[in-house]
């Protein structure tokens, strides 16, 4: 962060050659490599661009140097690692098996929980909770990050379950364990249970990841902005003596009884909103948390965050099957199609004649052409 803003200062003259010299041994050519170079450094800038916007969003309660500190951690720990566990396993088919070392590795990993807890885990018993586990890790939609279930041994937690998150062991390069006699307690261990899920890093995901991150927490901020400014400016003109037939409603309200009042015939929700991001509540709060709506609004704003996190909609598989066949026979209706072209013809013909316009003295057209 420099003078305020969120900055990317180039790479140092180290890095880049070492990185040129590198790829030299291998026989990449020099023109390729300054290409690499170059696409990178336009991926920072643009990157910071993306955080400097995040930044300047009223609902962001961390300062900049903080923001900037989270973004690269998640980027670095997060976005940039993917799992074949979740990318071999479609859901049609499950290509994905771990090894026989990385599953043996977490068994002895559990069985030492369960000691430090002073209880005990036969290798049988810890081999099927491996297997529940690898069934039911999964990409948690709000942090993107892989999490897996796992029951508690120790008395003093709180809760039964726990759901463990991969993206929380390291921040600002540092791995943090879990607390005493809990699950992951070295770095070694976390390593393991990476291996078990077949951690790989693919910078072209890695990119894409990010890209799509850092966009999606500003189309987001926007969305729901702008949900909140059109609902308190029909507010004001209904105040001003608008009419409601005409201009509508307020959907959100910031107490449950004028919500009552104010939409009348419809079902209010009974709890504020609360709505999840991908950045964690101490540094983004929406401006719509702790409004009351209508249920169908409130469930419509729930729907559409989990399609847009969704990892389907983004998915090879969807796009392919779903996606490119929808393009390509919308386009031979429309674009193809004879006679959506003669139905067009048509129709514009007889509405303007229709409207008179048939015989248009040349002036005239000069005129409105004038006037466009």
């Amino acid at each position: 962060v420099k003078e305020a803003n969120i900055i990317f200062p180039g790479f140092s003259k180290a890095s880049i050659k070492a990185f040129t010299d590198s790829l030299k041994r291998i026989g990449i050519k020099q023109q390729v490599i300054d290409d690499i170079i170059s696409d990178a450094a336009t991926f920072r800038r643009t990157a910071a661009g993306l955080k400097n916007t995040i930044a300047s969003s009223k609902n962001v309660v961390v300062g900049k140097n903080k923001l900037n500190q989270i973004l690269n951690d998640r980027a670095k720990n997060v976005l940039s690692t993917d799992y074949r566990i979740i990318d071999d396993n479609t859901g049609i088919f499950s290509g994905y098996k771990p090894t026989k070392d990385s599953i043996d590795r977490v068994v002895k990993i559990l069985q030492r929980y369960a000691k430090n807890n002073e209880k005990t885990l036969d290798t049988d018993s810890a081999n099927k909770l491996v297997s529940n586990i690898l069934k039911k890790a999964f990409i948690d939609p709000t942090t993107k990050a892989l999490t897996f279930p796992i029951g508690t041994q120790s008395a003093l937690d709180d809760a039964a379950i726990q759901i463990k998150n991969m993206g929380k062991y390291i921040s600002q390069g540092k791995f943090k364990p879990d607390k005493d006699g809990g699950l992951i307690q070295t770095v070694s261990e976390f390593q393991a249970f990476q291996k078990l899920f077949g951690a790989y890093k693919n910078a072209q995901n890695g990119i894409y990841n990010v890209m799509t991150d850092l966009s999606e927490i500003i189309a987001r901020d926007r969305f729901y902005t702008d949900l909140l400014k059109d609902s308190n400016n029909i507010a004001k003109a209904l105040k001003a003596g608008g009419d409601a037939g005409k201009i509508g409603r307020p959907i959100f309200f910031k107490n449950y009884d004028d919500a009552v009042l104010k939409l009348p015939h419809q079902d209010i929700t009974t709890s504020p909103l609360k709505l999840k991001t991908s950045l964690p509540d101490t540094v983004y709060s929406s401006p719509l948390d702790g409004m009351f709506t209508t249920k169908p609004y409130a469930e419509a704003i729930r729907v559409g965050d989990q399609l847009i996190g969704s990892g389907l909609t983004k998915s090879l598989p969807y796009r392919m099957l779903m996606l490119v066949p929808k393009g390509l026979s919308q386009a031979a209706k429309t674009v193809l199609g004879p006679f959506t072209h003669a139905r067009n013809f048509f129709s514009a013909m007889i509405t303007t004649v229709h409207r008179g316009n048939v015989l248009i003295p040349p002036k005239e057209i000069f005129n409105f052409a004038n006037q466009a």
